[in-house]
């Protein structure tokens, strides 16, 4: 499963998956503040297993976050 990654024009990372599209950014509620990080360690075409946290609201534009990278 190969992945693409997407930065917006804010601090959200968008990270498009076979099936399911998840954000990368920081969480107070989870203390992460290492979102760049996580982007830089992502590359596309490999595989990855996420944990993710949230909800898709398509019209608040939300998304499920990823909190670690295994």
């Amino acid at each position: 499963m190969g992945i693409k990654i997407t930065k917006t024009n804010s601090s959200k990372y968008l990270i498009f998956c076979e099936g399911i599209t998840l954000e990368n950014t920081d969480s107070l509620w989870h203390w992460k503040w290492n979102s760049s990080d996580f982007y830089g360690q992502i590359k596309k075409n490999e595989k990855y297993n996420f944990k993710i946290y949230g909800w898709r609201v398509p019209f608040l534009s939300m998304y499920k976050n990823i909190i670690k990278i295994n």
